[in-house]
């Protein structure tokens, strides 16, 4: 639990110094997924079908 809390702090420390596409770049995987809600999956859907 410590280490998900460590690299929660790190993700938001990250944000806010404008260096989040080198943090997440390192940890995220080629094939990542965004989870959306199910609101924001049905607006995502409507503006790619335009």
């Amino acid at each position: 639990m410590d280490e998900l809390l460590e690299l929660e702090h790190k993700g938001w420390q990250s944000l806010c110094s404008s260096l989040a596409a080198d943090f997440y770049g390192q940890l995220m995987t080629e094939n990542g997924v965004k989870i959306l809600s199910p609101g924001l999956s049905s607006l995502a859907n409507r503006s790619s079908s335009r």
